[in-house]
């Protein structure tokens, strides 16, 4: 509810695993039941497997500040915001939202809420098809082919959710994984999904974009 905690009463505490998270009231548990990933990445930020992987439901690290004369070019380059599609400037001096190591400029600070739950969808936005968000191809290798997934692959990962092979999340058995299909990154539950992968990059590719899910480029 974005409520303070005690503004409805004493605060109800919800165990997901073992982690707590606080909610301002009951009418809130059935969300954090049929979304708790969702909910753990809003509060307890970039999680990580024991493996020290970012599990599917991390997110690449966000930062906000208030763009300063040092990003004149980057905001007259992009012009409107992604969010309400308004000019930047519009609305009083642009808010600079940092996912990663990618700026992204929003006319007010109603929008951050948006980019903070949908990182990559925004990139995807700001950076196009043409400059699309990219992602580092992988030095650490499971297998020929098939490599540890690093923290520029958390809001990809987020994205992606799960495996199009096995249509399972992507945390499920072992991964994320990720895997260089024709160029772009798809991320794998398990090394065994890797063939079908490399069999079929294309077929799996529009798995993902049925899924409205367009995978980054490898760089």
């Amino acid at each position: 509810m974005d409520e303070p905690l005690g503004g409805m009463g004493m605060p109800i505490k919800v165990m997901v695993g073992d982690k707590p998270i606080y909610l301002c009231c009951k009418g809130c548990i059935k969300k954090i039941q049929a979304e708790p990933a969702k909910y753990l990445a809003k509060i307890h930020g970039n999680g990580m497997q024991n493996s020290g992987q970012p599990t599917a439901t991390t997110m690449a690290k966000i930062t906000v500040s208030t763009s300063t004369q040092a990003d004149a070019a980057a905001i007259a380059a992009q012009k409107t915001c992604p969010v309400m599609d308004e000019p930047l400037g519009g609305m009083g001096t642009p808010i600079k939202v940092m996912v990663g190591d990618k700026p992204i400029y929003l006319c007010c600070k109603g929008c951050i809420k948006k980019i903070q739950a949908e990182p990559a969808k925004y990139l995807a936005m700001v950076y196009g098809s043409s400059n699309q968000a990219s992602v580092p191809a992988g030095t650490e290798q499971v297998r020929e082919g098939i490599f540890k997934v690093v923290s520029a692959d958390a809001p990809f990962i987020g994205a992606q959710k799960k495996c199009p092979v096995m249509d399972e999340p992507l945390d499920a058995m072992g991964g994320p994984y990720k895997v260089n299909a024709d160029g772009k990154a798809i991320y794998i539950c398990c090394p065994g999904c890797a063939k079908k992968i490399a069999a079929e990059p294309q077929k799996w590719l529009a798995v993902l974009k049925s899924q409205g899910v367009d995978a980054p480029m490898i760089r």
